[in-house]
């Protein structure tokens, strides 16, 4: 078999499809939802900072957190943290609120992803190859871009043309429901290490 065969593998591209599916189609919804609220394109590039400027500060701690406490509990805190977040933020009308939850909802996907990418060896066998396992897990990850966005037009298609906080709303409807879906499936993994530990010689197949 593949890695891309392995049930654990499996189980985790699953649910990482579907929170990426609602991850980009709720990019997609929020940058309608500040245009609808401000009519200012400024405020639209906004939405877009917040989803690199997390890096900066979520990346290190991230770090740190995959290598000391287990990565699957890390995993579930973050989607425990986006579920309700993604639920107030089609409520809510003051801009500077937006931005807050939407820097709340990056922040937990920026500690999420280095957990996951450092949890995908510990779901392999030995014989499997590491590159192939991350490549199909980023590219299930990846590959929703087109595909939440598309399901946002279909949306606004629906609404009648409707592309501001109609639409939005029905997108912000589906995003929490995605990330239950990647709890669900992360809940179903075996218990995961907790990193190298700093005394342990680092190998060529580790994050």
């Amino acid at each position: 078999r593949t890695a891309s065969g392995r049930r654990p593998l499996r189980i985790l591209r699953a649910g990482q499809a579907a929170s990426s599916l609602g991850g980009w189609m709720g990019t997609v919804a929020l940058m309608a939802l500040v245009l609808e609220l401000t009519g200012s394109a400024t405020a639209v590039g906004g939405v877009l900072v917040l989803r690199l400027a997390p890096t900066v500060l979520a990346g290190p701690l991230a770090a740190r957190l995959v290598r000391r406490w287990s990565r699957r509990r890390i995993m579930l805190a973050m989607d425990a943290v986006r579920i309700p977040a993604a639920l107030v933020l089609p409520w809510i009308t003051e801009l500077w609120w937006i931005y807050t939850w939407a820097v709340v909802i990056e922040v937990a996907g920026m500690v999420f992803l280095p957990a996951r990418d450092a949890s995908i060896p510990d779901l392999l066998e030995p014989d499997d190859d590491l590159a192939v396992a991350n490549g199909f897990v980023l590219g299930t990850s990846y590959g929703m871009i087109p595909v939440g966005a598309g399901l946002f037009a279909a949306v606004a298609a629906i609404a009648r043309g409707d592309v501001g906080a109609g639409a939005a709303r029905v997108a912000f409807a589906v995003d929490p429901l995605t990330f239950v879906v990647s709890f669900l499936a992360i809940s179903r993994l075996p218990e995961l290490g907790t990193g190298v530990s700093p005394s342990a010689p680092a190998t060529s197949g580790t994050f």
